[in-house]
């Protein structure tokens, strides 16, 4: 990562606790079907992570998937084996898997009742190109924890909690989906409350499954789409 790009991000989590909440036309789902019912005209990118043949940390650099950036951002990681792509066999917590095979192993943590990257460790998802759905199932979630989202608007300078993006605790599946034409540049994974022992929250994640902005037409153009297919038809009845 680029020092400006590493200064960047700093100066967006720090931003963190001010932001106000994402807008309430996001909306949030709870189980896969649902999501998939929603985004069923938009093109759904899917990664397994079964591409990995050995364990790939994103502790202390950031791991290009393909499609996105996954990073490990605050550094203050006292868990040992965890922010990493895990791949069979699996680690001391290999039950966090969620199908059986390669899963991201997370850690998030915040020391100090304070959400200060130099107290924390947050992990942060930067898409290549910019989302307007996301979505991953979960597992080992703890219920004395929990998991909180935040995401980055396009174009954005300012991370903003995505209050409809809570995890059901234990195993789930969480997804969002802008109503409005919202779309993001990247997604960051907190613990939903400061742990404050550093005891932090661990997890799985798999199945991650978005969709790009660019494969979601815009209101306008889908309109100005349909009547310049209507002008077409019109034209073609009077040359008749």
């Amino acid at each position: 990562m680029s020092g400006g790009l590493g200064r960047w991000l700093v100066s967006a989590i720090l931003a963190i606790a001010f932001a106000t909440p994402a807008s309430a036309t996001v909306m949030g789902f709870s189980d896969r079907t649902s999501f998939e019912a929603a985004t069923s005209g938009d093109t759904l990118v899917l990664e397994d992570f079964e591409s990995y043949e050995s364990d790939t940390s994103f502790r202390t650099t950031p791991v290009d998937v393909g499609a996105f950036t996954v990073t490990e951002f605050g550094g203050v990681t006292t868990a040992s084996g965890v922010n990493m792509i895990d791949v069979s066999p699996f680690g001391f917590i290999g039950s966090n898997a969620i199908d059986g095979d390669a899963y991201l192993l997370g850690w998030v943590n915040t020391l100090n009742n304070s959400y200060d990257p130099g107290t924390s460790a947050f992990i942060i998802f930067e898409f290549d190109e910019t989302v307007s759905a996301f979505a991953a199932d979960f597992n080992a979630v703890s219920v004395n924890v929990g998991l909180l989202f935040y995401v980055l608007p396009a174009g954005g300078s300012e991370y903003v909690q995505c209050t409809v993006c809570t995890n059901a605790l234990g195993n789930g599946f969480m997804g969002f989906r802008g109503d409005a034409g919202e779309s993001w540049d990247a997604i960051a994974i907190l613990p939903t409350v400061p742990d404050g022992d550093g005891s932090g929250q661990r997890f799985g994640m798999d199945n991650l499954t978005w969709v790009t902005a660019a494969s979601v037409p815009e209101p306008g153009t889908a309109a100005l789409l349909a009547l310049g297919l209507t002008g077409i038809g019109i034209v073609g009845r009077r040359r008749r």
